[in-house]
């Protein structure tokens, strides 16, 4: 995994987008949080958050694997994988 400075800054990185993706208050997002459990919940605003996320962290999300993210922390170590791979 990333050392814990850089693991809580793409945290909240990762909160801050899915926040605006999904027009939520940040605190409301936790790292168990199911991506399918938050509001607005479209196929438009996934390929949004997919692709905010990989442009914000630098990093490709194959197609398969965006889809069976299931919560934060599985994008979260999606991101942590894609940035130890760099």
């Amino acid at each position: 995994m990333l050392n814990p400075q850089k693991e809580s800054a793409v945290q909240e990185e990762l909160t801050r987008i899915l926040a605006e993706v999904f027009r939520v208050p940040p605190h409301s997002i936790k790292a168990d949080s199911k991506i399918s459990d938050l509001p607005n919940i479209e196929s438009i605003n996934l390929i949004r958050m997919i692709a905010l996320i990989e442009r914000k962290f630098e990093i490709v999300i194959p197609i398969f694997t965006a889809l069976h993210l299931d919560s934060v922390a599985d994008i979260a170590r999606e991101i942590a994988m894609n940035q130890r791979a760099r």
